[in-house]
């Protein structure tokens, strides 16, 4: 009989583990993007965010360099992103104030 109790409690753990796992990637990209909207400069506007199997890419215009190396400091000292890389920023050349395209690339990890 205690064998049976060690062997369901097991069980049960396994199941909770699989909850809680579930549970996190659920909330995970609701909370990363939250976390971008809390320390995403005002000038800064992301055009575009793809994850794919946990490498983050965000495109982007900002009214200053000094705009997207603030956003890149932020990321950093987030939890929820790691080894944050300016891959180019560049000025984009059209009619009203100066703009810089930029991309960044990071690890996001959605169960920080």
């Amino acid at each position: 009989e205690a064998k049976d109790l060690a062997a369901q409690r097991a069980k049960l753990k396994t199941k909770l583990d699989v909850i809680k796992k579930l549970e996190l990637s659920r909330e995970g990209p609701r909370n990363v993007l939250k976390n971008i909207s809390d320390v995403i400069p005002k000038r800064v506007w992301m055009t575009s965010f793809n994850e794919t199997k946990g490498k983050l890419v965000i495109d982007g215009i900002a009214l200053d360099n000094s705009d997207v190396s603030d956003f890149m400091e932020e990321l950093q000292k987030s939890k929820y992103f790691k080894d944050v890389e300016l891959k180019y920023t560049e000025l984009s050349s059209g009619a009203g104030p100066p703009l810089y395209r930029f991309r960044l690339e990071c690890i996001v990890n959605y169960t920080a």
